[in-house]
């Protein structure tokens, strides 16, 4: 039987301020003003999640929409792993405490291949089946409601398919542009009251969203669609970055990247076939010099960071 969140954080819990939420920067939304309630939810510890630029930059967006909230999940580590599944607890996202299934859409972060066993392993600690097929059957005559699940990210975007029969949808390049749309995707299918099918249906009209119920493999490794309403290809999305969003959270504890990221290229010209951030995230983009310098100097002040980095 689960138990409230807090009495899981007890003191032989190892840093137990990955799981507070309430870093300088967190934003908490009205629960019952959000009409579109997302998790963005990274696989690895806090201590890699919280400091990666990317999902600070998403969660940043989406906390700027109207009638939508974002949440944040990580993989627990071992100790509290191991109590969640003790007192058959579910994961939760950390600012509202509540567990994942409360939401309508979960998106996960696949940065690199071995990540993909660590997603597995947060949707079992969240109670929710592992693949799309399991989460469309019925059971006891009706379609329970599960969160919608997606991944984006570099290895996501790279070769989809390993991973395919694990989400519903997967969104393939940049998210700035592109999870707002989602987001009114969603929006609009909750008020008309739209099935999971045809809720994805209308998410692959999308531009970057590949939904792989509707599309099916052939023996030489190509994809194709198995309904004549969805695209036949899917575009890679490409956005221009904006340093205001690297403007987040400030952990309590020691991150991987503990100072203040403002992002001055994304992509490269070199083309280096062996590079696949650098074959992915093409054309190269520069960040005009004046945003960047505006960016260090009003993220030095708001955060307090007393030093920051420049990524590429």
């Amino acid at each position: 039987m689960s138990v409230a969140i807090d009495t899981l954080l007890t003191s032989d819990i190892n840093k137990p301020a990955r799981y507070l939420g309430n870093e300088l920067g967190a934003v908490h939304r009205p629960w019952s003003a959000a009409t579109v309630r997302w998790v963005l939810t990274y696989p690895e510890i806090y201590e890699v999640g919280a400091s990666n630029l990317g999902h600070i930059i998403l969660y940043s967006i989406l906390n700027t929409q109207p009638r939508q909230l974002c949440d944040r999940a990580y993989l627990p580590a071992a100790d509290l792993a191991a109590k969640l599944k003790a007192t058959q607890t579910p994961l939760f996202a950390v600012e509202s405490q509540r567990p994942l299934t409360d939401f309508d859409i979960l998106g996960f972060s696949l940065s690199y291949e071995l990540g993909a066993t660590n997603i597995l392993e947060m949707l079992s600690l969240a109670g929710i089946p592992l693949t799309w097929q399991e989460r469309s059957q019925p059971k006891n005559g009706a379609v329970e409601r599960w969160p919608l699940i997606f991944a984006g990210g570099q290895t996501a975007t790279s070769n989809p398919e390993p991973y395919a029969d694990f989400f519903d949808f997967i969104a393939l390049g940049d998210g700035e542009e592109l999870l707002p749309e989602i987001g009114l995707v969603l929006e609009d299918g909750k008020a008309a009251g739209l099935s999971r099918e045809a809720l994805l249906l209308d998410l692959a009209q999308i531009p970057g969203v590949y939904v792989p119920r509707f599309y099916d493999m052939a023996e030489d490794g190509s994809v194709h669609p198995n309904r004549a309403d969805v695209p036949q290809r899917i575009l890679r999305r490409v956005a221009t970055p904006i340093p205001a969003y690297a403007m987040g959270l400030v952990p309590y504890i020691e991150t991987v990247h503990d100072r203040l990221t403002v992002e001055i290229r994304r992509g490269c010209t070199r083309g280096c076939r062996f590079c696949q951030p650098g074959m992915l995230t093409r054309p190269a983009r520069d960040v005009e010099p004046d945003a960047v310098i505006e960016a260090i100097e009003t993220g030095m002040a708001k955060t307090g960071y007393n030093e920051f980095s420049l990524l590429l």
